[in-house]
């Protein structure tokens, strides 16, 4: 994730770099699945798989995701989930930090609280 600072509005999006695997995939998964050839079933089920792997790795990361922190409260777009949270509906924000496990490092996540 990335912030960009407007005013007093603070803007967070995606990174998007990691688009060269799945592209990878679903490429030398379709290059595979040209390829003529009788009796290539085990091919064409790993070439399948890759695309489909491929395919869904890049629907989820091309997603429409927008994070606005305003004045006015919080902004939030993203699957499911489109609409600005005002202040006075929020008890509180926590920012948690969840343990690494095996060498890998957590991502950290905003947790909202609403008003009962």
């Amino acid at each position: 994730m990335r912030g960009v600072e407007r005013g007093y509005d603070v803007e967070l999006h995606r990174t998007r770099g990691a688009l060269v695997l799945p592209l990878v995939c679903v490429l030398s998964g379709g290059v595979l699945l040209a390829l003529p050839g009788e009796h290539a079933l085990l091919r064409r089920l790993v070439a399948g798989g890759a695309v489909l792997l491929g395919g869904s790795v890049l629907a989820g990361l091309l997603r429409p995701f927008r994070f606005v922190i305003g004045v006015d409260g919080l902004t939030v777009r993203r699957p499911g989930l489109r609409r600005t949270i005002a202040w006075t509906e929020v008890e509180a924000l926590a920012l948690a930090r969840p343990s690494a496990r095996e060498g890998l490092s957590a991502t950290p996540r905003l947790l909202l609280v609403p008003v009962p």
